[in-house]
């Protein structure tokens, strides 16, 4: 099971386009996936909602509470699946905005979400089997976690950092880029160091990108120049995808659909599905790096006009 964090402290770059995007995109390409809100916005559920049974669900900070009421009892997730049978959610609450002051002070502030992701998953944390699948057979897993956080480096943003494998940070390529990105970057470190992430890659990806403004370009190859001169333990790097300014993609979360069933032709449905088989791929050469006991293999910068 891999973790990965969509994450910037900066609002308005494409966190949470990205996010249910890119969820649905990897289950499009048949892979298991949990997509979970962790803005009090949530305007990841909202975008999802024409996906969603009318049904009442179990949202995040129900779980959350769960958890510090009863931290040695697995939790009940009792996730939400949605009418693409690989993808499930864990909606957002309001009441996320809460916890910044009810666990400020609390020993596991900054590592709940991880111990509650991180342990062994109990059935409830697990699809549901189709009824005719065997009761006998083991609970499935699932194969991509998907955190869409809030902007800021609050509570739950820095959890979710805590508890990532891989930190996605959508970047938009307009004037200040930049902007926010190094302190990131210097979170993640910091974050590593006091306590033990797991964390082992960075990828920027390129957001509302318009080919034809010499803005967008500049942003790019200032973004692709500037990246190598960060030094972390973590592999940094650009992806190849990057993701156009499309109105398809600003119209779809009107209409609760994401971008891959709303417009299935346009390029922003397109780009998403090139960036799922881009993190599909660069798992795979992580995991042939693994295996061999060599460096982990980065994204390679994508290469200017």
């Amino acid at each position: 099971m891999k973790i990965l964090t969509v994450a910037n402290q900066k609002g308005g770059v494409g966190k949470t386009t990205t996010a249910v995007n890119l969820a649905v995109s990897l289950s499009a390409l048949d892979h298991r996936v949990l997509l979970l809100d962790l803005d009090p916005q949530c305007n990841a559920t909202s975008s999802l909602s024409a996906l969603l049974p009318d049904q009442p669900r179990r949202d995040i900070y129900a779980v959350i509470t769960d958890y510090f009421q009863n931290p040695a009892t697995p939790v009940s997730f009792s996730l939400t699946p949605t009418t693409l049978e690989p993808l499930f959610l864990l909606p957002g609450s309001a009441d996320l905005a809460a916890l910044e002051i009810e666990l400020s002070e609390h020993p596991d502030s900054r590592v709940f979400l991880r111990k509650i992701l991180r342990s062994p998953l109990p059935p409830s944390l697990s699809p549901p089997r189709p009824p005719s699948s065997p009761t006998a057979d083991p609970p499935l897993d699932f194969d991509y976690l998907i955190l869409d956080t809030p902007p800021g480096i609050g509570l739950i943003t820095v959890n979710a950092l805590v508890a990532a494998d891989t930190v996605l940070v959508p970047v938009q390529t307009e004037y200040l880029a930049l902007e926010g990105l190094s302190q990131l970057l210097r979170t993640l470190i910091l974050l590593q160091k006091n306590f033990q992430t797991t964390l082992d890659s960075v990828s920027i990806l390129l957001t509302m990108f318009d080919s034809r403004l010499r803005l967008s370009r500049a942003v790019r190859d200032e973004i692709t120049s500037t990246l190598p001169n960060f030094h972390t333990s973590f592999s940094t790097a650009v992806c190849h995808t990057i993701i156009p300014r499309n109105i398809r993609l600003a119209e779809a979360p009107s209409h609760g659909k994401p971008i891959l069933l709303f417009d299935p032709s346009s390029t922003g449905a397109e780009a998403y599905l090139d960036l799922a088989r881009e993190v599909l791929n660069a798992e795979s050469r992580q995991k042939i790096s693994t295996r061999s006991r060599s460096p982990i293999t980065p994204f390679q910068p994508a290469a200017a006009d």
